[in-house]
């Protein structure tokens, strides 16, 4: 196993193997590896995506894999294939057999959310290449981070805004620049990012964001939540990310049920959780039309729909998500 921080040193040398495997759930951190990768195989001139083949471990077949692995490419010295969600394969037998003896004209990238692998596969992908744990940034890193981006720009950010951008982006690099390339776009040399400010600009991206999935939970008919799930989901937010949010909104709201159930008035509730006003006012709305019980039974629910998400096709795990959202309307 090597640091993701050698890995790239490496790549940056000029040190090319024929095999990666990637761990972890960094999935930003993964991008910007394959894109220095990609700048690395191919000519400034050329276009990566023709020399590069995309599979998903659970939709793709083995035998195609190792087939274009084994074809020589026309418009490159060496072809990249990678397979995200690897560890889905149906019929793994293939690539670790592959793994034995990779082609020197191509470069396979095996992407995985999972922190460890069978010994059996890890072995060989250190035989041959390399496998590196890409660990998400912690949130104070992530903060950090935001801060020294928005500097080069000569932008100084409030905390309460870059908390904003981390609770709706997360500590993915990926998003997160994508977040941070928007909002320069919008602000002068100079200026400060406000918590107002970097609502209203992001508003302008989005439609929808998982705050709005999250407010609407208990509020709305089924059909407007089903509807701005899909949105989401079509726009590419992360079925793992769309779960959290809404599962922290059930536990913030079997908070609040458990301490009205102790006895304690609203006002106390809200100052114990840390509510503001609008948040407040929705909260005690909704606790007071479902009860505790009923919470809780749909919290011990939600932990299916994570295993679900977490081990089975996309398309199950969309239906299983959106059938679960659809019962939390108003």
């Amino acid at each position: 196993m090597i640091h993701q921080e050698a890995l790239l040193k490496e790549l940056k040398n000029g040190t090319i193997f024929p095999v990666y495997t990637l761990l972890g759930e960094d999935e930003g951190a993964k991008e910007e590896f394959i894109e220095q990768l990609q700048s690395r195989l191919y000519r400034p001139e050329s276009d990566p995506s023709v020399s590069t083949t995309v599979y998903h471990g659970d939709e793709a077949l083995t035998e195609e894999i190792v087939e274009t692995l084994s074809t020589f490419s026309f418009f490159s010295d060496r072809r990249l294939v990678i397979v995200r969600e690897f560890d889905r394969l149906k019929n793994p037998s293939l690539i670790n057999e592959y793994l034995e003896s990779p082609s020197p004209e191509a470069v396979l990238v095996l992407l995985t959310l999972k922190k460890s692998l069978p010994a059996a596969i890890s072995s060989r992908v250190e035989k041959n290449g390399r496998m590196s744990i890409f660990w998400p940034m912690f949130q104070n890193q992530g903060e950090r981070w935001i801060q020294a981006q928005l500097a080069k720009h000569g932008i100084r950010a409030e905390q309460d805004a870059v908390q904003y951008v981390i609770d709706l982006s997360g500590t993915n690099k990926n998003e997160l620049n994508s977040q941070i390339s928007f909002l320069v776009n919008y602000l002068s040399r100079n200026e400060v990012l406000t918590i107002d400010k970097a609502k209203l600009i992001i508003s302008q991206l989005y439609n929808y964001t998982v705050f709005d999935l999250s407010n609407a939970l208990f509020m709305k008919p089924a059909h407007e939540i089903i509807k701005i799930f899909r949105y989401l989901f079509d726009n590419g937010e992360e079925l793992v990310k769309i779960y959290y949010f809404c599962i922290r909104e059930l536990t913030k709201l079997l908070d609040a049920s458990a301490l009205k159930m102790s006895g304690s008035d609203f006002a106390n509730i809200s100052k114990t959780l840390g509510f503001r006003r609008k948040e407040a006012q929705r909260v005690r709305n909704i606790i007071e039309r479902v009860e505790y019980q009923a919470l809780r039974a749909l919290l011990s629910t939600a932990a299916s729909i994570d295993y679900t998400i977490k081990t089975s096709p996309k398309e199950l795990s969309v239906v299983s998500l959106e059938r679960f959202l659809a019962g939390l309307c108003r």
